[in-house]
């Protein structure tokens, strides 16, 4: 399998493909959370520590039921958003390709950086459990997020939310993770 097809077995194993692809989110719903994802402090923090993300389009414009579109697609000018595919997951997921947009060109747009900007981005805004879940089933599926050649494998500065992440990766991996004792 490639990275792309790998990408999207992940997002449904850590979701479920009915929470990707339903319609939670109204065309106005989706446009106002794309832009306070955008505009915020975090996503301005990742373009300042990471050369390979870049800031998206100003006017990112959102848009549902253009029927020139089989899939919900971006770039760094907006997304168009399928029926079917309106949800919270797609929205970050396209926030990530107009963010990394030219740089996984051999992937399919799906490559190393763009998972790892995805990843980045359902940790901050969906919650340490969603990155979680989402960490596990790129391992799972073969998902590369470890860009090359970048400077995305040195943090200039850890959290206290880093170390407890690493912890818990690590009991993941020894099996003593449970649930109950991160909430």
């Amino acid at each position: 399998m490639n990275q792309a097809i790998n990408v999207y077995h992940a997002q449904e194993d850590a979701f479920g493909a009915e929470a990707v692809y339903a319609n939670t989110l109204t065309r106005q719903e989706a446009q106002k959370k794309s832009m306070e994802i955008l505009h915020s402090d975090f996503v301005g923090d990742l373009i300042d520590q990471y050369d390979f993300i870049h800031d998206a389009d100003m006017d990112f414009e959102v848009k549902t039921n253009d029927k020139r579109y089989k899939r919900s697609q971006a770039n760094d000018a907006g997304a168009v958003f399928v029926d079917g595919s309106r949800s919270i997951y797609v929205v970050i997921h396209e926030i990530a390709h107009a963010l990394t947009i030219n740089n996984d060109a051999d992937d399919s747009g799906h490559g190393p950086e763009f998972a790892f900007c995805f990843l980045q981005l359902v940790k901050h805004f969906l919650g340490r459990n969603a990155g979680i879940d989402l960490s596990m089933a790129f391992m799972s599926n073969d998902v590369n997020d470890k860009p090359k050649g970048s400077n995305a494998n040195s943090k200039p500065q850890r959290t206290k939310e880093d170390d407890e992440l690493d912890q818990m990766m690590a009991d993941i991996d020894d099996g003593s993770y449970l649930s109950n004792d991160y909430e």
